[in-house]
């Protein structure tokens, strides 16, 4: 399950600059650079945000319904998912290094819990790790989760999502960890627009994630797996991610506790 829930989330958010491959030109349409645009935000002062994301799989006919919570400073991060009819619960803990996830499949069952041991930035999915001393780590920064620190993202001018005024940065790169090659395209609320938090940076209201990447044959959970179709093969796939509201602050810090 979790493996299922980080290849959906990381083609759009988690290092996706590994650059060991070659990238596929062919998913790149990338707009017009519009010159001298504003940077693109870093989040450098933010340590803490929960965020509802609805994640669009336009490829495959799927929606996951996510609520994210990111704790920079206590150093974990949890991801509340609605999948298939399912909860997902996701609590990443990197005080142990551990990754805890809670299942209930059905209203009527008892929740299914169960522990990974975190052992590389792919398989953290959005939070990513960050390798420390010995067996140590650190979840990711805003800006590493949302790939923002590199140069090649270009300013493409001014736009509007769901009436919104925003900017909009587009990047096309190539992800080695599942020989995708990615058109990304972000987009963030003007500065001087309103927002329900009085907040005056640019905040993301959308992520766009196209382009070709190679993976297992998808099954939904549950479904029965064929052996026979072990061998990975190139799809294309065209993601939306809709980011619902991102507060620069946790409300209910019990969102972090691991379950007795």
């Amino acid at each position: 399950m979790i493996a299922l829930l980080t290849i959906t989330l990381l083609l759009a958010t988690a290092e996706v600059n590994s650059q060991t491959g070659t990238l596929d030109q062919s998913v790149c349409r990338l707009p017009a650079e519009v010159p001298n645009g504003p940077a693109v935000p870093q989040f450098d002062n933010i340590d803490h945000f929960e965020a509802y994301i609805e994640c669009n799989m336009k490829d495959i006919g799927e929606t996951i319904e996510v609520k994210e919570y990111y704790d920079s400073k206590e150093n974990r991060g949890t991801l509340d998912t609605i999948q298939y009819g399912q909860g997902i619960y996701l609590i990443y803990d990197y005080s142990v290094m551990q990754i805890y996830e809670i299942v209930q499949r059905t209203a009527n069952e008892n929740p299914v819990c169960r522990t990974q041991a975190m052992q590389s930035a792919a398989q953290n999915g959005v939070f990513g790790l960050n390798p420390g001393t010995g067996t140590s780590g650190h979840i990711f920064s805003v800006a590493q989760m949302f790939h923002l620190g590199t140069g090649d993202i270009k300013y493409a001018g001014t736009t509007t999502v769901r009436g919104m005024p925003v900017h909009r940065f587009s990047l096309c790169t190539y992800w080695d960890q599942w020989q995708a090659s990615i058109q990304a395209d972000y987009y963030f609320s003007l500065p001087d627009y309103p927002n329900p938090y009085a907040w005056t940076n640019m905040i993301p209201v959308r992520i766009t994630a196209t382009g070709k990447a190679t993976g297992p044959p998808h099954h939904r959970p549950g479904d029965p797996v064929n052996p026979s179709e072990v061998t990975w093969t190139e799809h294309p796939f065209d993601h939306t991610y809709e980011i619902f509201f991102f507060k620069p602050y946790v409300n209910d810090r019990t969102v972090f506790d691991i379950p007795a």
